[in-house]
């Protein structure tokens, strides 16, 4: 580089004598013209070959700058490699849609750009992805051909309606649930539905403007707990207009203070208290004298046509559950209080006669049914003997009935799997309620009433939907659900399961058939039958029955009880021995009954107490509700 700039030196030398000599005056003769002119040819020609050896070492520079470029570049690609090969990630699911209107636009979406504008994919490979990626109602819309352009146009013709949408969003907002009480999480849900409706709306082209944040702010404001929407009223000025957006903040922070301050709060851990459940019965206010307790027609309540069909026992637990004197089966007192001067026309007791209880003859049982007659359990910690007694349902055979159950998966909310415990067979579909609440799903109120062995009527308020399938997620399909409290168990009796003879080739669909447990849902009878699948046999001993069903094979059939005790779980208890109600009976009556000796010693008084029975002579009462009203009396403070 330094020989190019001398050179460059030198030439720019020569130029400048030239251009002295050419600027001199004088006279120049040809010759010395022609030898400069020729000195300047050779200069043009020499600046021509200094700047091609410039653009020579320009070259060189830009391609050892090149080079050096690509092999850090090169060096960089072979760390990322190393990376990529250390590093692996986790597979992109596929998207799934069961047929809902409000999630098309996000599937169709996530499935454009995972799969519709995937190039290196075939129109096969699409539509067995788009196929894939379908379940529940979606899955059971036909295209005209089996091609993906066709499916993926049924589904856009299907479900790409916006007024449906439209009306999708709008109804999810109106049909928030109202709270009740102050949740974290329930504000929190409010707002999310809230917000993304919104959104969802937005993106179909309806613009949010002060009219309509004024109508949803209205709408929100009496969903809220009195105590979130008292905070939010201390927030603002009174005269002041409030904003949606405002709002929607607000409770965000309102989630966040109660979360904070629930942990905050000191656990305290009460004594574990045995549950007592207590029947109730709501009467009407409206009662007369002369009108029946129980059925509220102008009639005595011992004259009750549902009365009489009554046992002795059932009358009088009906009498306690309503609250009625034993003696004259009226309201409003208790037997003590009672100015009837009848009693009993049989034992001359202070209780009406039809609660009489007359002493029953003795029979001798066979041996047989006597054998079947086992004890059960004292439930109420009493060392009395309570002789409950229940009938198993074969007399001959000490035998106990295999339910046929399943082990399904219920898809929730955010698409987990909750694995349950099903019995096969029912008119309607029922699901336990602690499982419900696990998943969770939108609940819908309704009001039913569902009557069972003995007429005897639950009322349901709440059901839910969701998707039932089996471990393999081959078969799926939605289902409604009723929620009740309780189902029941499988068996109050263990089996051994190792004497069963299970062939080796067969999936059952509840292997722990043979152990007791709580049953999570009762499958109805309308989707039993589409379980089924064709192969079913007997074990050789042609006790057990192995049916198959699309959740593997249940096991039915009957087997030898192994325990010394006896249950049965769908039994009604008999009371055999009529002594321990009669017992009850009398420890009522003598309890109730005001002790006669302390009539007797009214005299001995102190003058104290001889004031405090006049004071509740002249002031006590009964209300129209039947509360006992009395004035307290108190005594004079003397100063001094």
């Amino acid at each position: 580089m330094d020989k190019l700039n001398n050179s460059k030196r030198a030439i720019k030398g020569t130029i400048t004598k030239i251009e002295t000599f050419v600027e001199e005056s004088g006279n120049h003769t040809p010759t010395k013209l022609d030898i400069k002119l020729k000195r300047v040819q050779e200069m043009n020609r020499k600046i021509d070959e200094l700047k091609d050896q410039y653009y020579d070492i320009k070259d060189i520079s830009v391609n050892r700058n090149y080079n050096s470029v690509h092999n850090h570049e090169n060096a960089i690609s072979q760390t990322n490699s190393k990376l990529k090969l250390e590093i692996k990630l986790p597979e992109i699911p596929l998207p799934v849609f069961r047929g809902r209107y409000d999630e098309w636009p996000s599937f169709k979406s996530q499935f454009d750009n995972i799969i519709s504008n995937n190039n290196d994919l075939s129109e096969s490979q699409k539509l067995y992805y788009l196929k894939a990626s379908l379940q529940g109602d979606a899955k059971l819309l036909e295209a005209v051909d089996d091609s993906f352009e066709s499916l993926i146009t049924a589904l856009k013709t299907r479900f790409e309606n916006k007024r449906l949408l439209t009306e999708t969003h709008i109804n999810a907002i109106l049909e928030i649930e109202k709270l009740t009480s102050e949740s974290a999480r329930d504000i929190r849900t409010m707002t999310d539905i809230l917000s993304k409706n919104i959104r969802a709306l937005k993106l179909l082209g309806f613009e949010r403007n002060n009219l309509s944040d004024l109508i949803l702010l209205n709408i929100i404001l009496k969903k809220i707990d009195r105590e979130t929407r008292k905070q939010f009223e201390q927030s603002i000025d009174s005269n002041q207009i409030p904003e949606l957006d405002t709002f929607i903040m607000f409770l965000e922070k309102r989630s966040q203070t109660i979360d904070s301050i629930n942990r905050s709060a000191p656990i305290t851990h009460k004594p574990k208290q045995v549950p007592f459940h207590k029947g109730k019965i709501f009467l009407n206010s409206n009662d007369s004298s002369n009108s029946c307790a129980i059925c509220k027609l102008p009639h005595l309540t011992y004259k009750c046509s549902a009365y009489q069909n009554m046992k002795v026992s059932d009358r009088f637990n009906q009498i306690k559950r309503l609250n009625l004197c034993i003696n004259c089966l009226k309201e409003h007192h208790k037997i003590k209080d009672c100015k009837s001067k009848n009693s009993c026309s049989v034992c001359k007791k202070r209780h009406h006669t039809s609660l009489h209880i007359f002493e029953a003859i003795p029979l001798p049982l066979s041996t047989t049914l006597a054998n079947e007659l086992t004890p059960l359990p004292d439930m109420q910690g009493s060392t009395t003997p309570d002789h409950s007694y229940t009938f198993s349902n074969c007399v001959g055979e000490k035998k106990n009935i295999l339910l046929p159950t399943a082990m399904v998966y219920l898809r929730g909310a955010e698409d987990q799997l909750f694995p349950c415990k099903v019995i096969l067979g029912s008119h309607l579909s029922f699901i336990r309620q602690r499982l419900a609440n696990k998943l969770p799903l939108k609940k819908e109120k309704i009001n039913a009433s569902i009557s069972g062995l003995g007429e005897i009527t639950l009322r349901v308020k709440q059901k839910v939907n969701t998707v039932i399938q089996n471990k393999n997620g081959d078969f799926s399909t939605p289902l409604e659900l009723l929620i009740v409290p309780y189902i029941t168990t499988t068996s109050i009796h263990r089996m051994d399961a190792t004497k069963v003879k299970i062939p080796s080739n067969i999936d059952l669909a509840d292997k722990d058939f043979g152990i007791p447990g709580e049953i999570d849902m009762l499958i109805g009878c309308e989707l039993f039958f589409e379980l089924l699948r064709p192969n079913k046999f007997r074990s050789p001993c042609e006790k057990w029955l192995f049916q198959e069903i699309v959740f593997g094979y249940i096991v039915v059939g009957s087997f030898d009880k192994f325990e010394e005790k006896s249950y049965c779980g769908l039994a009604i208890n008999a009371k055999i021995n009529s002594d321990s109600l009669n017992q009850q009976l009398q420890a009522f009556c003598e309890m109730e009954k005001v002790d006669e000796s302390s009539s007797k010693h009214s005299l001995e008084h102190s003058l104290e107490e001889e004031i405090c029975e006049t004071q509740y002579q002249n002031t006590h009462y009964r209300t129209e509700e039947g509360r006992y009203v009395v004035q307290l009396p108190l005594k004079k403070i003397h100063t001094v």
